[in-house]
């Protein structure tokens, strides 16, 4: 008699719940995505990530709270304030390059992308989470950035202008060049957000850096 030959049972690997929660945020981008938020719901994204609906609610209470908290993870600015504060023999100019090169970087990212159509697209479905995300993440992001240019014009080592005076313009070339590529295919964009990156880059080099006084002189 031929003994049956059973399959190993595949043994179920534990997630820690920080991984799980990203599972859940990546799952959440695509249903949002795919149906907008309002059509979105848990169910789906409790499949999509391999979870039942009592699972998902073990890590979120509701889909606005996923929907926030996808917001303050992706569109968090990588680059904080202090950065800006030069390292020992650096100039402003490669203090500029470095904030460029990560601002772009994590722009750029087709998950970034897409998060800042579903903040467009869906900002009057969600009023409360958006309004906390700017109050809690962006807001006193801008503050803090303010105050380190306050700083740097003071140190000599940025030129005072109506930029270095409302700081959080620093940044306003890349939500142009985000638009561009939300509203284009990639290959389309590419070449043009390239141009965009360089042109804001010298833009600030002509703009911020102070030539004649402060550590960072050339």
């Amino acid at each position: 008699m031929t003994a049956s030959i059973q399959a190993p049972k595949k043994k179920r690997v534990r997630l820690s719940p920080e991984v799980r929660k990203q599972k859940i945020l990546e799952a959440a981008l695509l249903e949002f995505s795919e149906h907008g938020f309002g059509a979105a719901t848990v169910e789906r994204i409790a499949g999509r990530a391999g979870l039942s609906k009592a699972g998902l609610y073990a890590h979120f209470t509701s889909k606005d709270e996923i929907f926030e908290a996808l917001l303050t993870q992706v569109l968090r600015p990588r680059f904080e304030a202090e950065q800006w504060q030069l390292l020992p023999g650096e100039t402003v100019r490669e203090a500029i390059d470095r904030f460029i090169d990560l601002s772009y970087e994590n722009l750029m990212q087709p998950r970034t992308i897409a998060t800042l159509r579903l903040l467009i697209g869906e900002s009057a479905r969600a009023p409360d989470a958006i309004k906390r995300w700017r109050d809690e993440v962006i807001l006193p992001y801008q503050r803090a950035q303010q105050a380190v240019a306050d700083l740097c014009v003071a140190s000599g080592w940025m030129r005072e202008s109506a930029l270095t005076r409302r700081f959080e313009l620093v940044g306003a070339p890349m939500l142009y060049a985000a638009l561009y590529a939300m509203l284009f295919c990639e290959g389309e964009a590419g070449e043009e957000v390239a141009a965009l990156r360089e042109a804001h880059r010298q833009l600030l080099h002509e703009l911020l850096h102070n030539g004649d006084a402060g550590p960072a002189a050339q």
